[in-house]
């Protein structure tokens, strides 16, 4: 569209995109949104995205990469994404400016047990983080994140 008038462009922007009739959107009454759509490929695979809109333009000069460190504590570091090893799964999650988003590739089925993978993949994406009892953040896995976060930083 290089050297395309303005006029052109901005037709383009407004023109009306059919919907696919597959699309199925909603909101749930706490206010979560959610989109569903059909893939056919890969074959009996999905993909689950939780795209929180907090990132880094969110942070406060002394808080700089809380964001991140967050997104490693809750998901990356979580017991509940290491379950997905050996399934057949991918997962994994990053931060930008404005968002964090956390996702996993899978399988339909466990290979391992046979059982269907989305409560799996529900339970590991929804980011309660690595939390022990009383709710207190593992000590050692916290320190662990907040490393690979520096290291980062650092490259």
């Amino acid at each position: 569209m290089e050297g395309a008038p303005a006029a052109d462009v901005r037709s383009l922007l407004e023109a009306d995109i059919k919907r696919d009739t597959r699309l199925v959107t909603g909101q749930l009454d706490n206010g979560l949104r959610y989109v569903i759509y059909p893939n056919q490929l890969p074959p009996k695979r999905f993909e689950a995205h939780l795209e929180v809109h907090v990132g880094s333009v969110d942070e406060l000069p002394d808080e700089q990469g809380i964001a991140h460190l967050v997104e490693h504590v809750t998901f990356l570091g979580s017991q509940r994404r290491e379950t997905l090893l050996g399934t057949g799964a991918r997962a994994n999650a990053y931060t930008d400016f404005h968002h964090t988003v956390f996702h996993v590739h899978s399988p339909i089925t466990n290979s391992n047990t046979g059982a269907p993978m989305l409560p799996q993949v529900r339970a590991a994406v929804v980011p309660r983080g690595v939390r022990g009892a009383g709710g207190a953040w593992r000590g050692r896995q916290a320190h662990l994140e907040k490393a690979a976060v520096l290291r980062g930083r650092a490259g």
